[in-house]
């Protein structure tokens, strides 16, 4: 049904795993961090990130905070409180990843472990992942934070394995065997395939983390499926948002308001679909360990990934999910099917809408995607973006946003015009 990659660390008897890996004097690491395309090309093994704390998760908030301020003394770069670019940095690559599920894990430790009691193996899943980023994490860098006695074992799920999404790319060859193994007290397990064709054959998780999913993106619909069977399931989930610098510096662990601004920042559109869905919030923050990438238009500043992070599990008192549909509605898959889809490939240079639009999805997803394309639509017509259009374009454009503000699911037929008349096309 699905391939999984798991290779067993394999040592000599009275050989610890820290004693094989190689060492970098502080002196040469902190030469290789202030370079980023030399350290973009540096194994994460051979920055030796260990001893960065010895609170475990159980602890709260000081686990993560420790080994914030540890980073930031050894590695000042690598989360500077700044824009300063960090997007090759493979002090930043490595760390981000399992140390935001240390985030997650300890800042809201009691309300995934009411009891205080932590199990002896602790599951985390992360759907969505790639190894050019999840894959890269040094997941050993967790080992030192578990309480005595846990192993921890993470789950990666993907379903795009190459992906990069704004990091540089890697060998997927090496990377899977180098990250799809045991490392000290956490296991990391790899499965190439999408998390709702293999949810319920896993255990479930303690906690389940998604880093930028796209919800809820015309091109991301597949993923309704498993925010349904998160909410039904109860599954305790963060996610992570990007957003611009324009917001300001996400200063980690304090709350953070996701308000819409601009159509680049995320978080907006991750509280969106979560409110849509009904789901039970627990809280949304700023993240410790952002990564900052690509410097975008002039007044948004740089793109910052992983900078905010909305925790929720299961629906609010009096909210109830609806049926993940088996099929499109009446007369949409004979139009998708009929559609010229060589001529608007042509047109918008977009080969993952159709993708997108034959996946059938429940009326949640549907009416998040219309509240954040609203504000989309809103934001264009108040800027004057659509001033100059055609007449005809012009009602058709305010015909489609009335739907979308009366809540009614809109055809494929009005995502097709605007991807391809106003370059609406995510």
């Amino acid at each position: 049904m699905f391939r999984q990659c798991f290779l067993p660390l394999v040592l000599a008897p009275g050989v610890s795993q820290e004693n094989v890996l190689p060492q970098l004097s502080d002196l040469h690491v902190h030469q290789l961090v202030r370079s980023e395309t030399t350290v973009g090309q540096v194994n994460s093994a051979q920055l030796g990130l260990k001893n960065l704390g010895s609170t475990s998760f159980a602890h709260g908030d000081v686990a993560w905070q420790e080994r914030r301020e540890k980073l930031s003394r050894r590695f000042p770069l690598a989360f500077a409180h700044d824009t300063h670019p960090t997007g090759k940095n493979a002090v930043t690559l490595a760390a981000t990843a399992p140390l935001t599920v240390l985030y997650v894990l300890s800042h809201y430790f009691e309300q995934l472990f009411p009891s205080g009691k932590v199990p002896s193996l602790v599951r985390v899943h992360v759907p969505g992942a790639s190894y050019p980023f999840e894959g890269r994490g040094d997941w050993g860098i967790l080992s030192e934070a578990l309480p005595r006695g846990t192993q921890l074992e993470v789950s990666l799920i993907l379903g795009t394995p190459d992906q990069a999404d704004n990091v540089p790319e890697i060998n997927v060859k090496e990377t899977r065997q180098g990250v799809c193994r045991a490392h000290g007290a956490v296991k990391v397990a790899c499965y190439e395939h999408l998390y709702q064709h293999l949810a319920n054959q896993l255990a479930p998780p303690h906690l389940a983390i998604l880093f930028n999913p796209g919800f809820p993106q015309i091109t991301r619909r597949s993923w309704d499926a498993s925010l349904l069977w998160f909410l039904e399931k109860q599954i305790p989930c963060a996610v992570s948002s990007q957003v611009t610098s324009h917001k300001g510096q996400p200063m980690g662990g304090e709350p953070w308001n996701p308000r819409f601004t601009e159509t680049v920042d995320e978080d907006f559109a991750t509280d969106a679909t979560l409110m849509a869905y009904g789901a039970q919030m627990w809280g949304t923050t700023a993240s410790p360990f952002p990564i900052v990438t690509m410097k975008g238009e002039k007044q948004f500043g740089r793109l910052l990934k992983n900078a905010v992070i909305a925790v929720f599990q299961g629906v609010r008192p009096g909210r109830n999910l609806p049926k993940q549909p088996s099929s499109l509605p009446p007369g949409e898959s004979d139009f998708l099917r009929n559609f010229d889809w060589v001529t608007f490939q042509d047109k918008t240079d977009n080969d993952e809408i159709r993708a997108g639009l034959e996946t059938p999805v429940s009326n949640r997803y549907d009416a998040a995607s219309n509240a954040v394309y609203l504000k989309v639509l809103e934001q264009m017509v108040a800027k004057g973006e659509l001033a100059d259009v055609p007449a005809k374009m012009s009602q058709i454009v305010l015909s489609i946003m009335e739907r979308m503000r009366h809540n009614t699911p809109l055809p494929a037929r009005a995502w097709l015009y605007l991807a391809e008349r106003l370059q609406i096309n995510e």
